[in-house]
């Protein structure tokens, strides 16, 4: 019985006209744009401020988290504390 539902599936999913939605989606719209650049290391990078100090920082989309390299925290002397969480495999 789940093969029959499996192939029904299928069918009505290969259909002529499955794809309509995409043409009645409206076109992209860009809501907003931040120039970025190229690090010597081959990533790329943006410009940002954190209290009030320029910093470059990494762009990742893959990323979860936003991050900040313990020397800028320490040179800028903000707050920290333990979230319970841990990175692993990273």
């Amino acid at each position: 019985m789940h093969k029959l539902a499996l192939a029904l599936l299928l069918i009505a999913a290969l259909r002529p006209g499955a794809g309509r939605a995409a043409e009645e989606c409206p076109p992209l719209t860009i809501l907003g744009s931040v120039p970025m650049q190229s690090g010597a290391d081959g990533r790329i990078y943006v410009q940002a401020a954190v209290n009030g100090t320029p910093v470059s920082m990494l762009v990742d989309t893959g990323g979860f988290f936003t991050e900040l390299a313990q020397p800028l925290v320490t040179a800028l002397k903000l707050p920290t504390f333990h979230t319970g969480f841990r990175l692993v495999g990273l």
